[in-house]
């Protein structure tokens, strides 16, 4: 059965480095969330609420199912918050084995991997506020926390390997 690797975390965080790493290393696919919200050219439905949460995620689950029955494991990587991983967790839960990741860092880190993104991706002062908006709601018990403030992407991957992956009873 194909896996599916659903990442989430603030800007700059390493969200899409990983996802990259991780599908390279099982000859899968990964599917970017930014990419997706960057089709939407008005800026007033790009901004609007819940708008582009619900079309990166719908689009995100039509092109995982078309990708896992070619029998290929799929990362989705976005800042998605529990409603969206809720969604992806009921569309995609029979067609693979899922796990569920936020991946953090100490705000430090997280800026200097910012940085890295060069003055047109930089997120700034965006980085810290939504780290807040992150922690203040309530996660599922299935949402994996891995703090790779020390890791190196290849160690990231291979932590995320360890951790057991979403029973199909949640």
């Amino acid at each position: 059965m194909p896996e599916i690797l659903v990442v989430t975390g603030t800007c700059g965080v390493g969200k899409t480095t990983v996802s990259r790493a991780w599908a390279t290393a099982r000859g899968g696919a990964a599917i970017h969330g930014d990419q997706i919200r960057n089709w939407i050219r008005p800026h007033a439905l790009r901004i609007r609420h819940g708008f582009q949460a619900q079309l990166v995620a719908d689009t995100s689950i039509a092109a995982a199912h078309g990708l896992l029955s070619q029998g290929l494991d799929v990362a989705l990587d976005n800042v998605w918050f529990p409603e969206s991983m809720e969604l992806l967790r009921k569309a995609l839960m029979t067609t693979g084995s899922m796990r569920f990741i936020w991946l953090k860092c100490c705000s430090q880190e997280n800026h200097r991997r910012d940085q890295l993104r060069g003055a047109d991706g930089a997120m700034g002062d965006r980085v810290d506020e939504l780290q807040c908006e992150l922690q203040a709601v309530t996660w599922p018990d299935y949402v994996h926390v891995l703090d790779t403030s020390v890791l190196s992407v290849s160690d990231t991957v291979a932590a995320i390997e360890l951790l057991p992956p979403v029973s199909c009873k949640h």
